[in-house]
């Protein structure tokens, strides 16, 4: 059956010349293409069309879908033939290996011997990789295929070179590797984390400081925890200075960093806000008020006792004051 892989194999034949079961028991199957009926040899005969034609992903639709319908296993031999014209060795590995399996009272020890020689081939072709899932029913899918459920129970055949292997379940984050296969065995560890949208936060500050979270206080100087996605409210107040106040967005899997330094705050103490006037400076001890001169009265108006002005209040004459 070597022969059947060549350039005239299937177009022609397919397992369906009786001259290929010349050494086949007297009690065997007739050739497929007389034990096959209704839908199942429709199948076939459009299969062995489009194989022709060189569209050999149709033809092993159509193979397969004859197999489904009849269960003859000599079906299966002509699929893995499809899949290697398309260089699906992993496919040819399993359909070759399915057709020996169920092939008893349908094929010939010559066609069993072709089987193992074909597999010889390929093999080298082949890689193993088991596919470790932490989650069960996740599904498992390789360059967009699906290969199954986890926990999958034997390793998956796939085709040396570069796979992209992907696994998906509700209410998980994708997991998806992509891993450069050679004929060695692989292990993927696929650890599918929930569907949280969280970032992270760092908050550094003067030292003392007080920092709050959407109104909740959360510790003092700095501040690093994790933090859910979108958008925080964050006020730092400490003694004596301005408090900061400030919206602050999170992004998943993100760390957002925060430095803030607090300004003083004029009103707390220190120079008072009142000294302001005019472009005069009122010196603590000393009380230079430069505003005073600027507005002195005309008369004998008896100026304050030093030190002695009221906050908010600046003397610039008879019943004035600034508010």
């Amino acid at each position: 059956m070597k022969a059947r892989f060549g350039s005239a194999l299937l177009a022609v034949s397919l397992l369906v010349s009786s001259a290929a079961f010349a050494d086949v028991p007297v009690k065997a199957p007739k050739p497929l293409s007389q034990m096959l009926t209704g839908g199942a040899k429709n199948d076939y005969e459009t299969a062995k069309a489009l194989y022709g034609d060189g569209d050999f992903k149709a033809a092993a639709l159509k193979f397969k879908s004859a197999y489904d319908t009849s269960k003859d296993p000599r079906l299966l031999w002509n699929v893995a033939a499809c899949e290697k014209a398309q260089r699906h060795y992993a496919k040819v590995l399993e359909y070759v290996r399915q057709y020996e399996k169920e092939g008893d009272g349908y094929i010939t020890t010559a066609d069993r011997q072709d089987a193992e020689d074909l597999m010889k081939t390929v093999e080298p072709l082949v890689s193993r990789v088991r596919v470790v899932v932490t989650e069960p029913d996740a599904t498992v899918t390789v360059d967009g295929d699906e290969v199954g459920h986890s926990p999958l129970s034997r390793a998956v055949l796939l085709d040396v070179g570069t796979r992209k292997i992907r696994v998906t379940k509700a209410g998980f984050r994708d997991f998806e590797q992509t891993v450069t296969l050679t004929n060695a065995e692989v292990t993927v560890d696929a650890k599918l984390r929930p569907d949280t949208h969280v970032g992270k936060v760092e908050i550094v500050t003067d030292s003392g400081a007080a920092i709050f979270l959407d109104g909740k206080g959360v510790g003092t100087s700095r501040y690093v925890a994790p933090l859910t996605s979108g958008i925080h409210s964050l006020r730092i107040t400490n003694k004596g200075m301005r408090p900061h106040q400030a919206d602050i967005v999170i992004e998943d899997d993100k760390t957002r960093n925060i430095h803030v330094s607090l300004e003083k705050d004029p009103s707390s103490g220190g120079v008072p806000a009142w000294v302001w006037v005019a472009g005069g400076v009122a010196v603590a001890g000393g009380l230079a008020v430069g505003g005073y001169f600027l507005f002195k009265p005309s008369g004998d108006q008896p100026l304050p006792a030093p030190g002695t002005i009221d906050p908010g209040y600046v003397y610039t004459g008879r019943g004035m004051s600034f508010r």
